[in-house]
């Protein structure tokens, strides 16, 4: 994503977003944006196949310089097994990693929106609206009173607004499209209510 971190002024102006999306919605708008959300357990194993692969690879180098000096067959299979298995373990492990991204970041949504607070508003009608900035993953979670109001795929349009305006490498922009968005869809199912108050700073 290469975006930037959120300024103090940055911060400022998306609180005034959130306040103008909560003003017709009697729910609770909570952004929070992580790094990353791999476990270190992960980042062992992401370090452990990297590893094997520079291993893979280098062994190949070696035996190709080899097989310049000596021209037998035995080196070249090696060479060649070596620069295989490399590139299998390469593109075997991008694939699995790809796959574990998405889960990463969902269990991490999950855990960082039962943290939070979110979930203590006293009409269950919480949303965070969750960014991961290295896999590149942004989740919507709502509580049971707004998520028994709405579709399963309302939340896709946050989401994609949301991504549309980090790609333009603005996280403020990306987190204020989102914001807006929610608060569209939230007056809607979760209209605001008289003496409503604010439960969530």
């Amino acid at each position: 994503m290469g975006v930037e971190v959120l300024t103090i002024e940055q911060r400022a102006k998306l609180s005034d977003v959130i306040k103008k999306a909560e003003s017709s919605t009697s729910a609770e708008i909570l952004p929070m944006v992580v790094k990353d959300s791999m476990a270190s357990s992960q980042r062992d194993m992401h370090l452990a196949i990297i590893l094997a692969f520079q291993g893979l690879w280098i062994l190949g180098v070696l035996w190709v310089l080899l097989i310049l000096s000596i021209q037998t067959l035995f080196p070249i299979v090696v060479a060649s097994l070596s620069l295989f298995w490399a590139a299998s373990v390469l593109l075997y492990a991008g694939k699995i990693l790809k796959s574990m991204e998405k889960e990463n970041v969902k269990d991490r949504a999950l855990l960082e929106f039962k943290n939070s607070g979110i979930t203590e508003t006293i009409s269950s009608t919480g949303v965070l609206l969750f960014v991961s900035l290295r896999e590149r993953q942004v989740f919507v979670l709502a509580d049971k009173a707004i998520n028994d109001k709405v579709d399963e795929g309302t939340w896709q349009e946050v989401v994609d607004k949301t991504v549309k305006g980090i790609k333009k490498e603005s996280l403020e922009e990306g987190l204020a499209e989102g914001i807006k968005a929610l608060g569209e869809i939230l007056s809607k199912t979760c209209p605001i209510k008289e003496n409503d108050q604010n439960e969530i700073s």
